[in-house]
């Protein structure tokens, strides 16, 4: 019977260090593509203050970014079969806010949902 516990707790322990492992992975790799990305459309790394990956429901990984001449403002990219895209951008509420002091968002694309 103990054997089969042990047996039961290594075969749980080694799925979930496994999908851990998996998650991390996959995260470092859609920011390193959302990396290249950014350096295609002309962003060098010294213009980025943070770039980071989220494990979340939907989409699955999400990058967070922040350019360093926007630093209260976070761009949002996904990674899917077409490639990296910007899929969100600062709320309707921000935007309403910073346009009516004139203010436009200087990272925002232009994209098709």
């Amino acid at each position: 019977m103990k054997r089969k516990i042990l047996f039961l707790a290594t075969f749980v322990l080694i799925i979930i260090v496994t999908l851990y492992g998996h998650i991390q992975l996959m995260k470092h790799m859609h920011t390193k593509d959302v990396e290249a990305y950014l350096e295609q459309k002309g962003y060098s790394a010294s213009d980025i203050l943070s770039i980071e990956t989220d494990f979340s429901k939907a989409p699955a990984y999400n990058t967070r970014v922040i350019f360093k001449d926007e630093p209260t403002v976070t761009y949002y990219y996904l990674k899917n079969d077409a490639g990296v895209r910007q899929y969100s951008t600062p709320s309707s509420e921000d935007e309403k806010l910073q346009e009516d002091k004139g203010y436009h968002f200087k990272h925002r694309e232009a994209y098709n949902n």
